[in-house]
């Protein structure tokens, strides 16, 4: 009986951090839009979690990639490629799909860095299409450092950004 109820409070003590990280989230991206173009914005918005060998905790990074609903749907699938050093562990911790907008996740290893000093990860994000008029937003939010990244540009040319986790 202990263990059905460490295991039960385990999983909604664990769901409910989620869910706060992904409210976080949500606020920061409200507050850092930048104002652009009347666009109504359909993103595809998967949540990661990364640790480095060696360390306990967790690292949740939310990742959008933006067109506009105009543009839908996607002639082909959207790719979004993550650069991960060798002795970080990923796990794509959520991804709610959209309809007419497919994107497909497909992870990388670059070398490993030295335990505790923390690591690169680098994005990067392509929307299928020839119409080049047509934009496209890559934000990426580190809700435990609360920072933003954003990267602007248009179907059919490659969106990338690489932040840094840890110290």
């Amino acid at each position: 009986m202990t263990t059905l109820r460490t295991a039960v409070a385990w999983s909604w003590g664990t769901a409910l951090h989620m869910l706060s990280i992904l409210g976080l989230v949500g606020v920061l991206v409200g507050f850092t839009a930048q104002p652009t173009a009347a666009y109504d914005w359909c993103s595809s918005d998967p949540v990661f979690t990364f640790r480095q060998g060696g360390l306990v905790k967790d690292q949740p990074v939310d990742v959008q990639l933006m067109v506009p609903m105009s543009a839908l749907p996607l002639s082909s699938a959207a790719t979004l490629t993550v650069t991960v050093p060798l002795n970080v562990t990923y796990h794509e911790t959520l991804k709610v799909p959209m309809p007419g907008f497919q994107l497909q996740t497909v992870f990388v290893s670059s070398p490993a860095n030295p335990a505790g000093s923390g690591y690169p990860l680098t994005f990067a994000g392509l929307v299928p299409g020839s119409d080049q008029s047509v934009p496209v937003r890559l934000v990426i939010t580190d809700p435990l450092r609360l920072k933003v990244t954003t990267v602007n540009g248009y179907v059919g040319t490659p969106l990338s950004a690489t932040i840094q986790i840890g110290p």
